[in-house]
């Protein structure tokens, strides 16, 4: 229920924003109104989809905004897209970030999805929904598998998804300038002034931009809120369960999990210099980074609160390409953040999802645990004293169970 209600308040909020009263429907189209030309990029041909009413739509899917990622690009921040000759077939999704194995997971997957329910030669200035999707920082992408646009599109706005880096290949860090953090984040915010550039060439108005996720890419969302860098970008946001302020995604250790993770892949690998460990990764084979990824980060964690191990960090802001430092509480207590529209919720029991992978003995440890100390409710990042802490872990303690944990279990699904 809360899940539909945030979606429906999602779509009232942008499709209300100047757009047509009535659906847009397409009923004629010529081969002409199939080619976009971008500028400064080329040419892109799309394809006709239906919309859950039946309308015809415009989909340009897999459209490069970066780069590939690869070689001496590999662990460094994206590059925008040089041109291309001819026309690019944009009417396949299939490409996604590297994550656990998939025939369709690769290096080059920096792409982003328009949807619109105009012709892209048109006048139109439609608001645009920018999807950043979630998966904790490891999986998810921007496929229409995953994030179909359909229902959206026939409220009259224009649907945009991305693919950013992932795990190790977007999160890895020597907190210097050799390989610098956040690097998936860079990707979205890459993504983000690609659309600001070209969505008008699709009959988007690129001061209609709202950008929404869920999860990851909820806090992802938040991190643009926070950013220098995507000030001006967007006119308002949507974040369903997920907070930029969450202490899970800021763990101490990130530059030495690089180097263990370059010794992992190399056993003779001595060197505590980042531009080494560099050089080792951006010529290492890819399908030895991809089985070393999957088994370094096995097993390293054992509960859905526990932190990642590749996630976003604070940079240093004496860094003009960082893309968030901090203190990030006294940001938000200041209002030292990009001052747009802001619409917050969350996904009931979302917690289900990955409680479903862990045994019924864990659950119940957890549920002790919790039950002996309510503070572990509260994260560590929230700025509150050790007291405090126990006083507010008890406060959300009553507010999800009148009992305890170990004997309401569905309470525990709540938290």
């Amino acid at each position: 229920m809360h899940l539909r209600l945030v979606i429906f308040c999602s779509l009232l909020y942008v499709a209300t924003k100047g757009v047509l009263s009535t659906p847009l429907i397409q009923t004629q189209y010529k081969e002409d109104d199939l080619i976009v030309e971008l500028d400064n990029l080329g040419k892109i041909r799309g394809h006709i989809l239906q919309s859950a009413e039946g309308n015809d739509f415009y989909a340009f899917q897999e459209i490069p905004y970066a780069e590939p990622p690869v070689g001496k690009l590999r662990f460094r921040p994206p590059q925008p897209h040089r041109p291309w000759e001819g026309v690019l077939n944009a009417t396949e999704n299939k490409k996604i970030c590297t994550q656990k194995p998939d025939p369709n997971s690769t290096e080059d997957c920096l792409v982003l999805n328009v949807y619109t329910p105009v012709k892209p030669s048109s006048n139109n200035s439609l608001p645009v929904f920018l999807w950043i999707p979630g998966g904790a920082f490891v999986t998810g992408s921007g496929s229409i598998v995953q994030y179909n646009p359909k229902l959206l599109i026939d409220y009259d706005i224009i649907v945009v998804t991305i693919n950013y880096r992932l795990g190790a290949f977007g999160f890895l860090t020597t907190l210097d300038e050799n390989i610098p953090g956040n690097l998936g984040l860079k990707d979205q915010h890459l993504a983000l002034q690609w659309v600001n550039d070209n969505i008008h060439k699709f009959g988007g108005d690129p001061k209609k931009i709202t950008v929404s996720g869920e999860s990851a890419g909820s806090m992802s969302v938040g991190f643009h809120l926070l950013s220098r860098l995507s000030k001006g970008l967007f006119r308002s946001v949507i974040q369903q369960s997920g907070s930029s302020i969450s202490g899970v995604f800021y763990p101490t250790n990130d530059r030495e999990l690089a180097f263990e993770f370059g010794k992992a892949l190399d056993s003779s690998f001595t060197s505590t210099e980042s531009s080494d460990l560099l050089d080792l990764l951006q010529q290492a084979d890819y399908s030895d980074l991809v089985e070393l990824h999957n088994r370094f980060t096995s097993g390293r964690t054992s509960g859905f609160m526990d932190a990642l191990t590749f996630k976003p960090v604070l940079e240093n802001e004496l860094n003009e390409d960082a893309f968030i430092t901090g203190p990030m509480h006294d940001a938000v207590l200041n209002g030292d953040f990009n001052l747009v529209p802001i619409l917050i919720g969350l996904n009931s029991e979302e917690s289900l999802m990955f409680l479903l992978e862990i045994d019924s003995e864990t659950i119940e440890e957890r549920g002790r645990l919790l039950d002996q100390s309510p503070k572990n409710l509260v994260s560590r990042s929230l700025n509150i004293d050790e007291e405090e802490r126990e006083n507010v872990g008890r406060r959300l303690k009553e507010f999800y169970t009148n009992s305890s944990f170990t004997e309401d279990i569905n309470g525990l699904y709540k938290v």
